[in-house]
């Protein structure tokens, strides 16, 4: 009866995982060397609040790993939440892409840069 009592556990748990809230993603804006930069941003932090859907310091962490694997950079790709100003050297390459991610109460910007 026990190992019943565990499996309807877990499915119920599974259900509730599944039915977890995803944000909708929009771009922003960016300055990126080609639209794919833009697809792969939206896709990877859909990702990542797929497979976390309430624990942001793992989207996130997720959001830059996974971009990175496309895009590698040396020192990776950081993430900012909330961020309304980016300040760019007029010397500096930066690559970045401003993703609006609006849920039931709020819409924020999380951006991922170079």
């Amino acid at each position: 009866m026990v190992a019943h009592k565990t499996i309807f556990v877990l499915m119920v748990f599974a259900v509730v995982a599944v039915h977890a809230e995803i944000p909708e993603i929009s771009i922003n804006s960016s300055q990126v060397p080609n639209i794919t930069y833009e697809f792969e941003a939206k896709r990877d932090l859909e990702l990542g609040y797929s497979l976390h859907p309430t624990d942001l310091p793992m989207i996130v962490r997720i959001f830059s790993e996974l971009y990175n694997r496309t895009f590698p950079e040396p020192y990776g790709w950081k993430v900012s939440i909330g961020c309304s100003l980016l300040y760019q050297p007029a010397a500096a390459q930066v690559i970045y892409v401003a993703l609006n991610v609006k849920t039931k109460n709020a819409t924020s910007v999380i951006t991922i840069f170079n």
